[in-house]
């Protein structure tokens, strides 16, 4: 998988943003290095991801202790 490096850090790093209560419910921007940062919706996550990476790979996971899977295409326009 494309992104298999950025779920293992999301994976990895997903205990210890748990712990901070401010970041349950938020959006956690991961690049295959960890965690660059938490925003408060999908859309600002993405929206930084694309200022950083462009087209290269990153992720934007919900931080909840049992995920949901969503689907988002490279269009935030089309994000549910």
């Amino acid at each position: 998988m494309a992104v298999d490096k950025e779920m293992r850090a999301f994976r990895n790093a997903l205990p210890k943003l748990l712990r901070n209560k401010k970041n349950i419910g938020r959006f956690a921007l991961v690049s295959k290095d960890g965690v660059v940062g938490v925003w408060k919706t999908m859309e600002e996550a993405l929206k930084q991801g694309y200022e950083h990476f462009g087209l290269g790979s990153f992720i934007v996971q919900e931080v909840v202790k049992n995920e949901i899977p969503k689907y988002c295409s490279r269009n935030v326009v089309t994000c549910r």
